[in-house]
């Protein structure tokens, strides 16, 4: 599978939206202005970006090299809508906070998320099991095989509605890597 198609284009109707934009505060049910911040998470990898850059809090946690998951939640006070607005290498993606419904982008992150099924509607939900495909994975484990690391479980997705289900190499999005410009000296 190539790293710049989306994985799951047979079974889900989500797809990568590079309009998205993480320091733009709009409600994506019904595009009010007027939302009640509830935090910011993020995971700590270590990151600290670029020293010569002077970049607000947003545009550090939005860069495409910072590999940490900022996730940003927010209330609609006009609809009422709980949502997150999530960044990952400069992927931004929303999600309705309960049960992690994704409402425009796609994660590339191995939090679970609920996808929309292409087929019927229903959501579309990842799992594992083992090796021979009988039994859930308990342990998400990889193991060196001649220097090269291999998979000891497979990866799912498939819908609650129609299962309808596809088996993939990938855990989630990977977002392509863009070459880093240089300058000749």
């Amino acid at each position: 599978m190539e790293n710049d198609s989306f994985f799951l284009s047979d079974l889900v109707t989500d797809r990568p939206d590079p309009s998205l934009d993480f320091d733009e505060d709009v409600c994506p049910l019904c595009g009010s202005t007027r939302l009640e911040d509830g935090g910011t998470i993020q995971t700590l990898l270590g990151w600290i970006g670029s020293e010569e850059a002077k970049l607000s809090e947003a545009s550090i946690q939005a860069h495409p090299d910072n590999p940490n998951h900022s996730s940003r939640q927010l209330i609609c006070t006009e609809c009422g809508l709980p949502f997150s607005k999530e960044v990952k290498k400069g992927n931004v993606w929303i999600a309705v906070c309960l049960p992690n419904k994704l409402l425009a982008g796609v994660p590339n992150c191995f939090e679970h998320y609920s996808y929309t099924c292409c087929h019927c509607g229903g959501l579309v939900r990842r799992h594992y099991t083992d090796m021979g495909g009988e039994k859930k994975a308990i342990s998400l484990t990889h193991k060196n095989v001649d220097g090269v690391w291999k998979k000891l479980y497979r990866t799912f997705f498939r819908c609650d509605d129609c299962g309808k289900e596809v088996e993939t190499t990938q855990d989630y999005y990977h977002v392509k890597q863009q070459p880093k410009e240089t300058t000749n000296v």
